[in-house]
């Protein structure tokens, strides 16, 4: 068996190395119709309590979902992202 090609994601002077090993991602939605937490992260506050509280939890990445994709809903102007 072939070995598999490391990949490696680099940003900002950061480096992920994603072929070694299983990472979690932890996703917070600041959106507040966020189907899936009830918009308890909309205020900025709760948002950073909670990334804190997943990378501490052993969270490799942290996605936050700014923009509702619920059928028609109203996308966010790009000076808001």
């Amino acid at each position: 068996m072939k070995p598999t090609p490391w990949f490696t994601l680099s940003w900002s002077g950061y480096t992920l190395e994603l072929s070694r090993r299983t990472h979690v991602m932890g996703v917070i939605n600041v959106t507040p119709d966020s189907f899936s937490d009830g918009g308890q992260f909309f205020e900025k506050e709760r948002a950073i309590e909670q990334a804190l509280q997943l990378a501490g939890d052993g969270a490799d990445l942290i996605d936050i979902g700014g923009e509702s994709t619920r059928p028609y809903s109203k996308g966010i102007p790009q000076t808001k992202k």
